[in-house]
């Protein structure tokens, strides 16, 4: 019998197990959706599934054919028409699934933009907030002549990545990924 402080390793494989069928069948959906043309669909159950294997681990740390349906979902996202780069202002896009208050993606970015003295413009995409609610980080973008654009209420995974690819296009030089590995939006 496992003590109380060391799990049941049977335990652990069986649940991984599971985890592992519940992923792969929601990439099998996304697949079955990209074959019959169901974009919306596709991309919403590779966000279920990354966010699936994210949360409960499924015993892989990558995934070919999420990946592969993440490629052919993008493929058939039209190309805008692209922006002349600026010769002396370089324009960054930083791409973020969340910002938090404290530490991480967003203290990392905000030391980035406020040390950048180059005087290059720098944006931030949200993929899945309805607002920056990180003071500190609004006030260095702003300062550096930068927008902050969310896309929580951007209904759809197939709609967040045709805006984040227009925006992408029309507003930027460079583009960083500050993204969670669960976000799919960045990917298509």
């Amino acid at each position: 019998m496992p003590s109380l402080t060391e799990p049941d390793p049977d335990l652990v494989e069986r649940r991984r197990r599971f985890h592992r069928i519940l992923f792969d069948w929601c990439v099998a959906r996304a697949e079955v959706g990209l074959k019959d043309h169901a974009d919306d669909d596709a991309a919403n159950w590779l966000l279920v599934a990354a966010r699936l294997a994210d949360a409960f681990g499924c015993g892989q740390l990558a995934s070919a054919r999420l990946e592969a349906i993440g490629l052919a979902l993008g493929a058939r996202i039209p190309l805008p028409v692209p922006t002349p780069p600026q010769p002396v202002r370089r324009r960054w896009l930083h791409v973020m699934s969340i910002g938090y208050a404290i530490g991480g993606h967003s203290a990392m970015l905000r030391r980035w933009v406020e040390s950048d003295g180059s005087g290059d413009e720098h944006q931030v995409v949200l993929t899945f907030m309805a607002d920056l609610a990180v003071p500190e980080l609004r006030k260095a973008i702003e300062s550096r002549g930068g927008k902050i654009t969310a896309f929580g209420g951007v209904p759809g995974t197939m709609a967040r990545a045709r805006r984040l690819r227009e925006i992408a296009w029309r507003d930027a030089d460079r583009i960083v990924l500050h993204v969670h590995m669960w976000d799919v939006v960045p990917l298509i």
